[in-house]
């Protein structure tokens, strides 16, 4: 089923607490790779790059999002996040990120019972409906965040590889994307000036998916199993071996969750 169109005025005029530019595209790369472009050119910050589908969108380790026209939410969102020193505890920013997109959809589908994967993936039902990709660029002294998500909203079809991995928020509703937009924009202006204060992270521990269970983490060249006991007050998430050490991720990829 088709969401409504993405209209950039529209979008701007239900933006309150967001007060930077937004800029639609009908078709486009990647959100991501386009918003890179723009700000390499000085286009002033915060400004957000939305399109209708994306060909060649992509996420964590650089994989393909699927991107579809009509039933998805891409977007990329730039925002200044810190002026002459590296950014601190940068990983508050993806899992915060990720309770801002999740408490937007769990407004717009109050039935939804979202789950968070550590580090930046939502999951419905046991499959992915939304994943979050964070990047960092330095521009003259300023260090800047692009932030790009994806979320399939009403999705029917999947290619084979992902029919049993992702799926929709819900395929038989129709929501207005432009609203669930300007809400996550919203949301998003108020919680990334903060977003080292934490507050979120009960929320984000109390929806997640990994907590308590055993997992398989892929960081760097190594993969290292055990449980996973704490999502700590810097968003590392925190696993137990067979031999009972302790390993603090700040980032890496959660690839096996045994139920």
């Amino acid at each position: 089923m088709k969401t409504s169109q993405l209209d950039q005025h529209e979008i701007t005029q239900l933006t309150t607490t967001y007060s930077g530019s937004v800029i639609v595209y009908d078709s486009i790369t990647s959100t991501q790779t386009r918003a890179k472009e723009l700000l390499q050119a000085g286009l002033s910050t915060p400004f957000a790059v939305a399109a209708n589908a994306q060909t060649a969108g992509y996420g964590q380790q650089g994989r393909h999002f699927f991107s579809p026209a009509n039933t998805g939410l891409y977007f990329s969102l730039v925002f200044p996040l810190s002026t002459g020193t590296f950014p601190q505890n940068i990983g508050l920013l993806t899992t915060g990120m990720t309770v801002v997109v999740g408490t937007a959809l769990t407004d717009f589908y109050p039935q939804s019972n979202l789950a968070y994967k550590w580090v930046n993936d939502i999951y419905l039902d046991g499959k992915k409906v939304c994943g979050i990709i964070t990047e960092l660029k330095k521009v003259e002294d300023q260090f800047v965040g692009i932030i790009g998500v994806g979320i399939n909203l009403a999705t029917a079809t999947f290619p084979t590889g992902l029919i049993n991995k992702a799926q929709a928020m819900d395929p038989q509703r129709a929501i207005n994307r432009n609203h669930l937009l300007a809400a996550i924009l919203n949301a998003a202006a108020t919680f990334l000036p903060h977003y080292q204060s934490g507050t979120f992270l009960p929320e984000y521990r109390q929806r997640s998916l990994v907590l308590g269970k055993k997992i398989t983490i892929h960081c760097g060249q190594q993969l290292i199993s055990g449980k996973a006991t704490a999502i700590d007050s810097y968003g590392q998430l925190v696993l137990e071996d067979q031999a009972g050490h302790l390993h603090s991720f700040a980032s890496g990829e959660v690839t096996k969750v045994e139920i």
